[in-house]
Formats: C-alpha cells, structure tokens, sequence
C-alpha cells in the first residue's frame, strides 16, 4: 500500500505512471485515475485505481460531475473511464473519500 502525504504525488509501475496520481492537501484530496467499478448504490460509490491503490469514492447529492467543463448526469460514469476525483477522505484509511468535484478525463 502507498501512502502519501502533503504534495507528493504518488505513482507506481511505468505502465500505470502516465495516468495516475494522488495528491493531498490540507484542505482536500485529488486522485486521478480509472474506474474499475460502479455501485449502483446510495450514494452512488465508485472504485477507482490509481497507481497500486485503490480508493473507495462516494458520491452525494451536491457532488458535481462534468465532461469538457459542463454538468453531466452521475449516472453516466462509466468503468474503464479516467477521472479526476477532489474530495475529502474519512475513516481511518484515506483510501475512502467522499467526492466534491469529479471530472470525466478525455
């Protein structure tokens, strides 16, 4: 498991560096990279891998999701799809976050 702390980024293997990456600040969590599932719960939540780890992220009513800088419905995230999460983690891992901003990543 990676942790990461402050600025750092985190990455792994060469084949995942390219398009992944996780950043804490004081204020809040960025993690950019592919979902690998969708649950079709309430919140909706989402597993996302970035690098070697892999975040558990909900989604709540004021959660913001967008394609190319405009709104789109949270129900068209989709697996395999690169995003990029802000959000603030909770429990006693930051591997589960609850989501704020999520941008669709072309």
């Amino acid at each position: 498991m990676l942790g990461f702390h402050g600025d750092e980024s985190v990455s792994s293997s060469s084949n995942d560096r390219e398009n992944t990456r996780a950043v804490t600040t004081s204020e809040s969590t960025v993690v950019e990279g592919r979902i690998v599932e969708v649950m079709e719960s309430w919140p909706l939540q989402l597993a996302v891998k970035s690098g070697n780890v892999c975040y558990q992220i909900a989604l709540l009513s004021e959660t913001t999701v967008s394609l190319g800088g405009q709104p789109v419905n949270p129900q068209l995230l989709r697996p395999h799809q690169r995003i990029r999460v802000t959000g603030t983690t909770y429990g006693a891992s930051s591997q589960a976050m609850v989501a704020q901003t999520i941008e669709v990543l072309k």
